[in-house]
């Protein structure tokens, strides 16, 4: 089981990654994220337990806080996937909109958390 946190300090959030079975996620998660946060993810966690094959997923657990699940067997492209997701709705959550002027800092903030989430 592979579990990482990710703070963008200046936006003021968090990225969890969980990489386990999905049976596990709702066990493992809770140890780190409390609250409504919590709550958010319980709900969609119902909604995804319905899907019968996934490698991975991003939830918006609320303020600017993104969790992301893998699968044992997800490859370094699904986190990056997620990540991409992790990213707009931190976008969207700080009203930062989504265009030239603002793809640079979009760009690196995929890097960072990549750098952060597949190297350590």
């Amino acid at each position: 089981m592979k579990k990482r946190k990710v703070t963008i300090d200046f936006l003021k959030v968090d990225i969890y990654l969980f990489q386990c079975d999905f049976k596990n996620l709702l066990k493992e998660a809770s140890k780190e994220i409390t609250g409504e946060k919590l709550d958010v993810l319980k709900k969609e966690y119902n909604v995804f337990s319905q899907d019968g094959y996934t490698l991975g997923f991003q939830i918006a657990l609320g303020s600017g806080t993104s969790l992301i699940w893998l699968h044992p067997s997800a490859k370094s492209r699904t986190l990056i996937h997620e990540i991409v997701h992790s990213v707009h709705y931190i976008f969207r959550e700080r009203e930062i909109p989504l265009s030239e002027d603002t793809e640079e800092v979009a760009a690196y903030m995929i890097e960072y958390i990549c750098n952060e989430l597949l190297l350590t």
